[in-house]
C-alpha cells in the first residue's frame, strides 16, 4: 500500500449534513491511488474505512453472498444516502427561489438547476426560462425578458442577464473612479 503513503486514514462522517457529497469524497480514494487493487481488497479497505455505523448498514441489506462486491457496495451505499424527494417540494421550492441582489445569475442558474432535477417535469427547459423570468431580481430585465418572443431559449436569457449585470458592474465602476 505504499501508493496510501502520506494519505490521512479515510474515513466517511455519516452525520455531515450533506451525506451523499460526503459519500462522494471518500469514494474518491477508491477511483484514484486504489483503482488498480483487486476489488477483494478494495472491498475490505472499504469495509475497514466506512467505519462501525457503515458496516452496520451494510448488514441492514441482507446481501447474498455472490452480490459482495465494491460496486455492489456502491449501489446501495448511493442509494442510502440519497435523500428520497418529493416532486411537489422541489416545485414550491423552485417557485419561491429568487435571485439575491449581488447574486451573479450563474450562481442563482446553478441552484434552480438543482432543485429542477427532482421536480419531474416533462419540460425542464420550459420550467427553467419560467423559473429566470420569475426570479430575476432586476425589475428592467424581468420585463424586457417577458416581452421576448415566444421562443426565447434560456440560453438567450442568460445572455440578455449577463450582458445587464456586466454592464452595472461597468457602470458601477466609472461611477467609483
Amino acid at each position: 500500500m505504499a501508493e496510501l503513503t502520506g494519505i490521512p486514514i479515510p474515513t466517511i462522517d455519516w452525520k455531515a449534513q450533506n451525506l451523499p457529497e460526503a459519500l462522494k469524497k471518500f469514494k474518491l480514494i477508491f477511483e484514484g491511488p486504489l483503482t488498480d487493487k483487486p476489488d477483494k481488497t478494495k472491498l475490505l479497505l472499504l469495509l475497514l474505512w466506512e467505519g462501525e455505523t457503515g458496516r452496520d448498514i451494510k448488514n441492514s441489506w441482507n446481501l447474498a453472498d455472490g452480490d459482495e462486491t465494491v460496486d455492489k457496495h456502491w449501489e446501495k451505499s448511493e442509494a442510502y444516502v440519497t435523500p428520497k424527494s418529493n416532486f411537489r417540494v422541489a416545485r414550491f421550492q423552485l417557485r419561491a427561489l429568487k435571485q439575491k441582489e449581488g447574486e451573479a445569475i450563474d450562481s442563482f442558474i446553478t441552484k434552480a438547476k438543482i432543485i429542477l432535477a427532482d421536480c419531474d417535469y416533462t419540460n425542464k427547459e420550459e420550467q427553467l426560462l419560467d423559473c429566470i423570468i420569475a426570479g430575476v431580481h432586476n425589475e428592467t430585465t424581468r420585463r424586457k425578458l417577458i416581452a421576448k418572443a415566444k421562443n426565447m431559449t434560456v440560453e438567450q436569457a442568460l445572455t440578455m442577464i449577463r450582458a445587464h449585470e456586466c454592464t452595472t458592474r461597468q457602470m458601477n465602476d466609472i461611477q467609483e473612479a
